[in-house]
């Protein structure tokens, strides 16, 4: 609740810099240009849809508590160095003084009071006589008031994904389709719909998991799940610090002596800087018919100075579900805090616990062995049991496959089996994908 004053406190100041009205009347055009404006003077991005979900546009749990750097962006942007120093002037000179705040922000609410108490009351007495009306009519109306299609949900990139709806009963200024993609430079896929208007259609360059979504007034409407594919595995090139799916980072996929291995030279060639911390990973989505909750996978890699690694040698594995992700991220022995693993609803990382059998030998070849069944996780290297823990939640079909390194490992195979039907998927970088 702390942080949630502080927040308060600091929108309202942005909300003063600007002659736009109270924010509760923003439109999507005053949120694309606060967005713009802070990138620039701060030199940290904020999306459109971050902000709206600050400001209440979009509703998000209870309070919308946003990551360290965008509140840093916020802070910085009403003049104050990061998120401590404005807290810091915030307990000294704010909290026990709320005179020092221009008086709107505050005589509202001590004038609102006892009117809201009646209201309130007069309200739930209201309620309790008309519930089951209100609720039968809410949901009649919440059913006829949108309709919402797509075309093939299933299709090989790049695909070009048709929305049908009619919105005719729903304020269109607020209603907006979210196409579950960052563009690197114009932001989140977030497109406002015109009622007066049946179609919407989207091209999905990059292949990957998408859940298109329809919301309205903050509220979710409906969504559809959107599976991109790819004929064959595709790379990236990512700089420290900045992981961007783009035409412009993908990289030509090199299969070379039974490895799928991207070499320092080549990505010289391509352009990119290879001397500063970077990261290569590697990805193939397609519907691969394997129970993320019932499998086995099994994954030789190498990740070392002399096939062009970077200090504290690693190999993240990500498998993309239909309702879920699991991941494992491995290190070199001595980098553990920056273990982890996550299936189903169990996340853990190497800060906050012990993961130093998350580990493996960089000098050598390691075999990963990883066996999902009944809700239980174990994790094997190099034949070993290194991890055993129950989890709860379901992951869905497998529909993706990320393999991440920092600098440029090696994949010898990969192999992934589902226990119950036996269905397979097998690539040892030698022969055509089954």
């Amino acid at each position: 609740m702390k942080d949630h004053t502080y927040l308060q406190y600091c929108l309202f100041q942005i909300e003063e810099k600007f002659d736009w009205g109270k924010s509760q009347s923003w439109k999507e055009t005053e949120f694309l240009r606060l967005s713009e404006i802070i990138s620039k003077e701060t030199e940290i991005s904020i999306s459109p849809h971050t902000l709206k979900r600050l400001y209440g546009k979009i509703k998000y749990k209870e309070h919308y508590n946003p990551q360290r750097a965008t509140k840093d962006a916020l802070a910085k942007f009403i003049g104050y160095a990061n998120w401590g120093a404005f807290i810091t002037y915030y307990d000294d000179e704010i909290r026990d003084e709320p005179q020092k705040v221009k008086p709107r922000f505050w005589k509202q609410k001590r004038n609102k009071i006892g009117f809201v108490a009646l209201a309130g009351f007069v309200l739930i007495l209201f309620l309790i006589q008309w519930t089951d009306t209100i609720a039968a009519f809410g949901n009649k109306e919440h059913e006829s008031s949108f309709t919402f299609n797509t075309n093939d949900t299933i299709a090989k990139a790049p695909h070009t994904v048709s929305v049908r709806y009619n919105i005719e009963n729903v304020e269109s200024d607020s209603t907006y389709l979210d196409f579950d993609f960052d563009h690197p430079i114009t932001g989140p896929a977030i497109k406002n719909l015109d009622n007066q208007r049946s179609l919407y259609n989207y091209t999905y360059q990059i292949p990957g998991y998408y859940h298109i979504k329809l919301t309205s007034q903050g509220q979710h409407l409906d969504g559809k799940n959107i599976l991109v594919t790819s004929e064959d595995w595709f790379s990236y090139y990512y700089p420290e610090g900045k992981q961007v799916l783009w035409l412009d980072n993908q990289i030509k996929t090199l299969k070379e002596d039974g490895y799928l291995y991207q070499t320092s030279e080549s990505l010289l060639d391509e352009g990119f800087d290879i001397n500063s911390v970077y990261y290569v990973e590697h990805r193939i989505f397609k519907n691969f018919q394997i129970d993320g909750d019932n499998f086995e996978m099994k994954v030789r890699f190498k990740n070392s100075e002399k096939s062009g690694g970077i200090t504290c040698y690693d190999f993240f594995l990500t498998l993309f579900c239909e309702k879920d992700i699991a991941s494992f991220s491995l290190m070199e022995k001595g980098c553990s805090s920056y273990s982890g693993i996550k299936v189903g609803k169990l996340e853990l990382n190497g800060v906050d616990e012990d993961l130093s059998s998350l580990t493996f030998d960089s000098d050598c070849w390691n075999n990963l062995s990883v066996t999902v069944r009944e809700n239980r996780v174990k994790v094997f290297i190099n034949k070993e049991l290194v991890f055993s823990n129950t989890y709860e939640g379901s992951n869905g079909n497998i529909v993706g496959i990320g393999q991440l390194f920092k600098g440029t490992g090696k994949l010898d195979y990969l192999r992934i089996k589902d226990l119950g039907t036996n269905k397979e998927f097998f690539d040892d970088f030698e022969e055509v994908i089954k």
